[in-house]
């Protein structure tokens, strides 16, 4: 018998109702995996329930290395992957989207989500026409999304102002079943992540990605209260010349007892659902 991704309730735009649906899933015995992608100065995670697939970011590319076809595809073949049921793009920086294209060649693509403030960047409609992407299958979204995939709940929350920059409109992504639970923030600063407290939705999360790679920009002690993290990770390149993750951020990891963990010096994480919620693989080996 095979399940299906449903959207149990929608806050917002009427027209993105569809949000997350109709995905078919694979048989329910599989365990539930969260793997962190070490890509370089980019982001790239990989959700997967169910036998569905969520990528969330497709990590970086440029006119000299391309993380989807270099890294993320061999990896994601590696887990036995051949389909990505739905990828969540955070914003249009091409640390975040340059591997889609490569990704789009080599898997199916079911839906991708962007936030409809970026529906008429080049760079997002370039991304569209590189994917080969039909209408139905881009999902502009506004306002608040939640979708349910078995025992999770899945959020996407598109920011409502980002006349200052991009990174402030980054699409907010939290995965949740009411013990386990990761919450996924692009390239967000601090202005923005402290404007969604007190809204009237749960932040708190065992697993926060950090925003922005470790910005001093970012991730202040009031968003650090709201979100009360087990763990941060660190998507961030080894040596990069933006001095990413800040030595202000980690010190105030460090105050909130917060364990950090970093692609550039440990590579790949993989978090496995178990009783206790999100457990690392091997983390006593770490």
């Amino acid at each position: 018998m095979r399940a299906k991704l449903k959207v149990v309730s929608v806050v917002g735009t009427a027209g993105v109702a569809s949000l997350l649906a109709g995905f078919l899933t694979g048989p329910g015995k599989q365990a539930t995996i969260l793997t962190f992608l070490s890509v370089g100065q980019g982001d790239c995670a990989v959700f997967r329930s169910q036998g569905t697939t969520v990528l969330i970011d497709a990590g970086p590319a440029n006119e000299y290395s391309d993380a989807g076809a270099r890294l993320i595809a061999p990896k994601l073949r590696k887990m036995g992957i051949t389909r990505i049921d739905l990828a969540i793009l955070s914003h249009p920086d091409s640390d975040h989207i340059g591997g889609l294209p490569a990704l789009s060649k080599r898997f199916r693509i079911g839906k991708v989500a962007i936030s409809g403030a970026f529906r008429d960047k080049p760079e997002i409609k370039k991304l569209i026409s590189d994917c080969r992407l039909s209408a139905s299958q881009v999902m502009w979204t506004s306002g608040t999304q939640i979708a349910k995939l078995g025992s999770y709940k899945l959020m996407v929350y598109t920011p409502p102002n980002y006349a200052e920059s991009d990174n402030d409109g980054s699409v907010v992504f939290r995965i949740t079943d009411g013990i386990a639970s990761c919450l996924f923030t692009g390239d967000l600063s601090s202005v923005a992540e402290d404007s969604m407290i007190g809204k009237n939705l749960s932040w708190n999360s065992q697993i926060l990605k950090l925003s922005h790679h470790g910005s001093r920009f970012s991730t202040d002690d009031s968003w650090l209260n709201a979100v009360k993290p087990e763990y941060a990770v660190v998507s961030v390149g080894r040596n990069n010349t933006y001095g990413h993750p800040s030595t202000d951020v980690l010190r105030r990891l460090n105050l909130h007892q917060v364990a950090i963990l970093r692609t550039d010096f440990q590579g790949d994480l993989k978090f496995i659902r178990t009783q206790k919620g999100f457990s690392l693989e091997d983390e006593n080996q770490r």
